[in-house]
Parts: structure tokens; sequence; C-alpha cells
């Protein structure tokens, strides 16, 4: 299998890289003679600068697997999986796994497989993929990037968007009635510990947590707890607080002032978001044009479900079709004297009594 066109075209500008240039002594002496006093030397041509060598990493019958296939390899995988392959170890690894596709390619390739109907249509499919993402590829960056400016532009049009309103912080016991809440209330303000009480004696799903409610805006409680919260400092105890869920006490934990995030804490995202818009609308414009450039037709009454294969059948219907042709067998056994021979079967007579409870279930419906 030969390499692909990318390792092609690296290859060939190695080797243009290795071409230097005649020197002036091969190219034939010229009749001395004296420069004009005000005519400049003619100036030299910058010796060609070699592209960095392709280096071979193995062969395979003769053909090479490079540092470039190694890293085309690696490169189809999201940043963060590559990272798992930057050791020397781990990229042998996978060096030995090119090596073997490799093998087992030429070897397919030897044995006219690549000729076969079935294997060329998913190597013509796989091409077209390739091809489809490469151009993709091209198309959004050319026309699809964004640069600061337009982040900029819409950060001043959408501060909204980048603004983290306060948070707080808090726990609550929560009891069903008044009495046990004054009771619980008193032995907090005694130095009981909040957490601990919550655990034991709190009706919420928040007790096992020791109350704990995670961080929270202003719109997330019901009005009458969330207007007792907000008003507390980090550490103060609440009164009693009644809502529709019973009896609250309100411990404030911590709480974060509202934040407008600035330009260079959000100019990645917006960029991000932006880009990714610009893409489906470049898409979308794109393939309604290549539509009208290259026709398309869609049967659709022709695509059909797929068919249900190996599905399970009914354990009724099976069962019954089952003793029928038992049933069958033994009477054309019986004439021979042979069923009387034949040993009890457990898993028969379960598939007999479960269809005789059918057959009872039904004629006593009837």
């Amino acid at each position: 299998m030969r390499n692909g066109v990318v390792v092609g075209l690296a290859a060939g500008i190695m080797l243009l890289g290795l071409v230097v240039p005649p020197s002036s002594s091969a190219q034939g002496k010229k009749p001395a003679g004296r420069v004009p006093a005000k005519q400049a030397a003619p100036a030299q041509p910058e010796p060609a600068k070699a592209e960095p060598a392709n280096t071979v990493l193995a062969t395979v019958g003769g053909q090479p697997i490079t540092e470039d296939d190694l890293e085309a390899y690696l490169n189809q995988f999201p940043s963060a999986i590559r990272q798992r392959y930057a050791s020397q170890g781990a990229r042998l690894n996978i060096l030995k796994s090119l090596v073997q596709w490799r093998l087992f390619a030429l070897e397919a390739e030897a044995q006219g497989l690549h000729k076969d109907a079935k294997v060329k249509a998913q190597i013509d499919g796989t091409r077209e993929k390739i091809l489809a993402r490469e151009y993709r590829s091209k198309m959004t960056q050319a026309q699809a990037s964004v640069d600061e400016a337009e982040a900029r532009k819409y950060y001043d049009a959408h501060r909204s968007e980048f603004h983290s309103p306060e948070q707080v912080s808090a726990r609550h016991i929560l009891l069903k009635s008044r009495e046990e809440a004054d009771r619980l209330l008193q032995e907090v303000r005694r130095g009981g510990d909040f957490v601990n009480l919550a655990r034991k004696y709190s009706t919420g799903p928040s007790a096992p947590k020791g109350g704990d409610l995670g961080w929270f805006g202003r719109g997330k409680m019901v009005p009458e707890f969330e207007e007792t919260v907000f008003k507390l400092k980090p550490g103060e105890v609440s009164d009693i607080v009644k809502t529709q869920f019973g009896y609250h006490i309100i411990k404030l934990e911590k709480r974060r002032p509202a934040v407008d995030k600035n330009f260079d804490e959000v100019k990645e995202s917006i960029r991000t978001r932006l880009q990714r818009s610009k893409e489906r609308d470049l898409l979308k414009e794109q393939e309604a044009a290549l539509e009208k450039k290259y026709e398309v037709k869609i049967f659709t009454e022709r695509v059909q479900p797929a068919a249900q294969q190996g599905a399970a059948p009914n354990p009724e219907e099976a069962a019954k079709k089952f003793l029928e042709a038992l049933k069958k067998g033994s009477a054309q056994g019986g004439g021979n004297g042979q069923s009387g021979s034949q040993p009890s079967n457990p898993f028969l007579d379960a598939l007999r009594r479960a269809k005789e409870r059918k057959e009872k279930e039904q004629s006593d419906k009837e």
C-alpha cells in the first residue's frame, strides 16, 4: 500500500530541498574584465534551505513508515488523547501497530482483496469521508474565522451574558412542626453543631449532607426562604422561616458578590462560539449551492426499515409448535412401540404444563 498524498508531497519537497544550485565555476568562465566602478556586483543567490527530513521510523516490504505517518495517525484524535502517547514507549507501540496494519494490508493486496466489491465499497466510502472532511475544514478555516475585533463587538453588545449574579452557599434544617423548630433553634443558639443536627433531624433531601444546599442565586428558592438567606451574613443563623415545605432554620455559609467578566477572560470562548455559528451557516449555504451544482434525488419511498435479524420468537408460540411436533413424533413412534420406552424430559414436561395452564386460563375466561 503506497503512502498517502501528503507523505508523497513531503518526500518530493524534501528531494527538491536537497538539489543544490550549480556553482558559478561549472557554468563556464567569462572573459576577465574590470567591473565598472558604479555598477554593483550581482547579488549572489541565497543557498537553498533544505526541508527538515521526514524521518523513516520503519520499513515494511521496502516501503517506509515515517514520522509524518505516525503524526498523521495521532492527529486523528483530540489533543487530550494524543497527550497520552507523548512518551517514547507509547509512540513505539503505535508504530508497531502501523507496521502490523501495513503487513496485513500488503498481504491483502497480494491476495487481491482490494478488488472485492465489499472491500472496494468500504475503501471508496472512506475516501469520500476524508475528502469531505478536508474540504469542509479548508472552507471553514478560510471563511469562518473570527478576529478579536469581532469578538469584542459581540462582547460589548451582550454584556449581560457575561454577568455572574450574586450567589450564596447555605445549609438548612427543615422540620414539620413549629415546636420542634423552636427546640432545635435554641439548641443551635447554645452552640449545637448545625451539620450534625441537620443530619439527625432535618426532613429535607439535603439532610445526609448536613443540610448543605450548595451555591445558588436569586430565583432558585421559594420567596420566603430567598428573602431571608440573602439578608444573612456568613456564619449567621436565621430565625424560623415558614414556607410551603415546613419550618426552616437557615445558616449562611459563604457569599459571592456579583461579577462582570472582563473581555480577556471570555474572548476565546466568544471566538469559538461565533466561529461555530459561522461554520454552521456556511456549511448550510454551501450544501444548498452544491445541491444545485450536482443534482440530488432522494427516493424516500425506497427507504425501508431494517429487518429485525434474529428476533426472539414468541415463547408460547414456540412451545405450542414444539409440543405439536412432539405429539406427532410420539404418535409415529407409538406405532413402533418406542414411545413407552423414552425417559421423561423435565424440560418438555415443564413446557407441557405451561401449555395446559394457558389452555385452562383461556377456558376459565370463556
